[in-house]
């Protein structure tokens, strides 16, 4: 399919893979019947994880393909599950987090191959009613554009780290992007970096420097300082 999308005659501006969740035994089962194994497990400890892997890392070279030179937008939509993530800072230990509902190295492919990561959320409020606590939805969409304990995120576009959960806000964000200038990312890294402690601030101030007026280096510090000042 997705050599047919590169190489045929079609108008599409997007493809929407709904949901890598759901892809990903559809890909084991494919892996499994090309090498005559009726599961991943036959192919012995841990070679059948790492033989589905190169499977996904041709379907990502295939879509970076179809993005390259057809022009289109790839978006990929994945469900997440709490888990629990032991942190190497001992002072911090094991907490609970949002995590992609993948093998691990499958999750850990997309979050490196991808541009941007968001996370997606119904906005809840807490209010306190008859001496309890309670979680209110206000019926509000969110979409988290920057990496905090409590899940994965990042943006090469300096997104607000908190915008609605619209394509409406999300292409009109990207293409300001475009037109922004430099000298603005670079003062509002500045901003950001102030916040830091001084080890990041001297990893942050060097990698200002190299950026220059390259606006994707640019609000990629500017994603990084927020987590930074967020504790991540």
């Amino acid at each position: 399919i997705l050599n047919d999308l590169t190489h045929g005659k079609h108008d599409y501006q997007t493809i929407i893979i709904d949901t890598v969740t759901t892809l990903e035994p559809i890909v084991a089962s494919w892996v499994c019947a090309q090498n005559g194994k009726s599961s991943l497990d036959d192919f012995g400890y841990g070679r059948g994880p790492n033989a589905a892997l190169e499977e996904w890392r041709r379907i990502i070279n295939a879509l970076e393909m179809l993005r390259s030179k057809r022009g289109v937008g790839i978006h990929l939509l994945g469900h997440v599950q709490i888990r629990k993530f032991n942190s190497p800072d001992v002072a911090v230990g094991e907490f609970d987090r949002f995590q992609l509902q993948l093998h691990e190295k499958v999750a850990g492919l997309l979050r490196q191959r991808v541009d941007n990561i968001f996370f997606a959320q119904n906005e809840i409020l807490s209010a306190v009613k008859d001496g309890k606590t309670k979680g209110i939805s206000t019926g509000v969409r969110l979409m988290r554009t920057t990496r905090t304990a409590a899940w994965d995120a990042g943006n090469s576009l300096a997104l607000p780290a908190t915008m609605p959960f619209t394509y409406a806000d999300y292409a009109k964000a990207k293409a300001a992007f475009g037109t922004v200038n430099p000298t603005d990312l670079a003062a509002e890294a500045e901003r950001l970096i102030a916040t830091l402690t001084e080890e990041h601030q001297a990893t942050a101030r060097e990698y200002l420097g190299k950026a220059g007026t390259d606006r994707t280096k640019l609000a990629q510090l500017i994603d990084w300082t927020r987590a930074r000042a967020a504790g991540v």
